[in-house]
């Protein structure tokens, strides 16, 4: 139910992005062995995590008809670890911040343009 749901939010968030582009070739994110996190809207782009793993997340940006741009992997070491990737967008920044189970006191901040690439 929650792939389905960050789907179709997906798909809203970037019909909004870009009206005029709806109708362009769709970038297909989400299968059957990966699943979507929450979109934020970045200007005409939309940036969303797709979990591709339990110990895999990465962090990609995208427009409709264009290909996606990956910003940021977010990698655990041991399968059960985990590590919260939190992200915001606006037309001009995203920023991410990541924090591990192991060292919860050594956040990283990352930020940079919507197209990328992201810096600490």
């Amino acid at each position: 139910m929650r792939k389905y749901l960050s789907v179709t939010l997906l798909l809203a968030a970037a019909s909004l992005a870009a009206p005029a582009a709806a109708s362009a070739s769709a970038t297909v994110l989400g299968t059957t062995s990966s699943s979507l996190g929450s979109p934020a809207l970045a200007g005409d782009r939309v940036v969303a995590t797709v979990f591709r793993s339990a110990n895999l997340e990465q962090l990609y940006s995208f427009a409709p008809g264009t290909p996606a741009k990956r910003l940021l992997t977010n990698r655990t070491r041991f399968e059960g670890d985990f590590a919260v990737l939190g992200y915001g967008a606006s037309a001009q920044r995203v920023a991410a911040v990541r924090v591990g189970e192991a060292s919860p006191g050594n956040a990283q901040f990352f930020s940079g343009p919507p197209l990328g690439p992201l810096s600490q």
